[in-house]
């Protein structure tokens, strides 16, 4: 029998060649990717420094919330219950006013120039805290002139602390029906358990009692919201050097108005023939069953509630 035996001649020349040409392709594709980065290291260090250091000092955008109005009640007339007016409040931006140090310096400033009472302070303080950093809270609702008078004297002394116009509810009959139309009160710690706080965003105000808290959903709306872009700082500009984005908004959706089955024309008989005493009237129609009368006595404005009411007065 005979064996063969295959033999393998090493060609030492084509290897080192093949290694020689795999040395230089990898040496060049190195050299770009170093390139490359240089390259986009001048371009964004150098030429573009300006642009990006701007970038880098805080400059960003945020979602400012544009709160809805609140719908109308009206009675089976047409003749409205409930509407809203605009109204001055005091509103506070918790990041601009400091850590929590600063927070209480502040809040313990607008009681010493009377514009809150020391009871209402630590109210005040568990709303704040509730909300974002960057949110604008109301700390105080429906200044007067004289109160809006003291505050722009003494506005060089807060930080984060301004005056903002809103839409306040307000009640034209005052007590009367009352009981039935119920009223809107601050948002307090109680509520924003149980709210979607995104759909309250800038909104200080909820239905308490009677049709607005009943009818809170349909009442309330949608907010809307406008992009700004804020500096380091968190103040609201326009632009920062090159950088000027393109800002967009989306309205608010009112909310819808609601048609009740009152007879303001008959409230206000019912509402006479209990002047001076304790008791309540209901009248109904007794073809279709709606209320064209619901008074009880004693009553109270639910106007001092919007405004925010006091222990004392409470």
């Amino acid at each position: 029998m005979v064996s063969s035996r295959q033999t393998r001649i090493k060609n030492t020349f084509a290897e080192t060649r093949l290694f020689t040409i795999r040395s230089i392709v990898a040496g060049v594709v190195a050299a770009v990717l170093l390139l490359s980065v240089a390259g986009r290291l001048f371009y964004l260090q150098v030429l573009k420094y300006e642009y990006y250091s701007t970038l880098s000092l805080g400059n960003n955008i945020r979602n400012e919330p544009i709160p809805p109005s609140r719908g109308l009640i009206l009675d089976r007339h047409g003749v409205v219950l409930a509407d809203n007016l605009p109204a001055f409040n005091v509103e506070l931006v918790r990041e601009q006013v400091g850590d929590n140090k600063a927070l209480d310096a502040t809040l313990a400033q607008l009681v010493s120039i009377g514009l809150l009472r020391s009871e209402e302070v630590g109210g005040i303080k568990r709303t704040i805290l509730l909300h974002k950093v960057y949110e604008s809270v109301p700390v105080k609702l429906q200044l007067n002139e004289q109160e809006m008078a003291i505050f722009a004297i003494h506005r060089y002394q807060f930080a984060g602390v301004d005056i903002r116009t809103r839409l306040a509810r307000h009640y034209p009959f005052k007590e009367m029906a009352v009981h039935a139309i119920g009223y809107v009160s601050a948002i307090n710690e109680q509520d924003m358990k149980q709210i979607d706080s995104a759909e309250y965003a800038g909104t200080s105000l909820i239905g308490k009692l009677g049709v607005e808290g009943a009818y809170e959903a349909q009442l309330h709306g949608k907010p809307g919201f406008r992009e700004i872009m804020v500096n380091a700082a968190g103040r609201p500009v326009e632009r920062q050097g090159e950088y000027a984005p393109q800002l967009i908004a989306r309205p608010p959706v009112a909310g819808e108005d609601l048609y009740l089955g009152l007879d303001m024309k008959v409230q206000k008989v019912a509402e006479e023939a209990l002047a001076g005493k304790r008791g309540s009237v209901v009248a109904l129609d007794p073809k279709t069953g709606d209320v064209i009368a619901l008074a009880s006595t004693p009553g109270f404005d639910p106007n001092d509630f919007v405004r925010g009411l006091s222990v004392a007065p409470y």
